[in-house]
C-alpha cells in the first residue's frame, strides 16, 4: 500500500527542486521505515493478538506514535509541532489505534488466529 501511494508522489518529486526531492526521500524513507517496524512488531506479536489487552495496547502504541509522526511532517519546515498539537495527535492516535486493536481482537477468529 505504501509503495502504491509513494509512486505518484515520487513521480511528482522528479520535477521538483533538489532540496524538495531530498525532503521527499527523507519522508518516504521514514514512512517506509515506520511501516516496516510496525509490520515486524505486529507479525511478531500475531500469536498474542488473540488477547484483548495485547491487541489494544499494540494498536494504541502504533496509533499514538504514528499520529505524532504524521503531524511532525505536516509542512516543509523541519520543526516539531507545538505541544498542544502533538498531544492532540497522540490522544487521537491512541484512541483510534486502541479501537482498531480491539476490532482486530474481535475479528481474530475470522482471521484464523484463534
Amino acid at each position: 500500500m505504501t509503495a502504491i501511494t509513494l509512486v505518484p508522489a515520487g513521480l511528482a518529486a522528479l520535477g521538483a527542486s533538489p532540496s524538495d526531492r531530498r525532503q521527499f526521500i527523507m519522508i518516504a524513507a521514514c514512512y517506509l521505515g515506520f511501516g516496516t517496524l510496525v509490520g515486524l512488531l505486529g507479525g511478531s506479536l500475531r500469536p498474542q493478538l488473540v488477547r484483548r489487552r495485547v491487541a489494544i495496547a499494540l494498536g494504541a502504541l502504533v496509533g499514538a506514535v504514528g499520529f505524532v509522526l504524521l503531524v511532525s511532517f505536516r509542512d516543509a519546515r523541519p520543526t516539531f509541532p507545538d505541544f498542544g498539537l502533538a498531544l492532540f495527535a497522540g490522544l487521537l492516535g491512541l484512541a483510534t489505534g486502541a479501537f482498531l486493536g480491539w476490532w482486530t481482537w474481535r475479528r481474530a477468529r475470522a482471521w484464523g488466529l484463534r
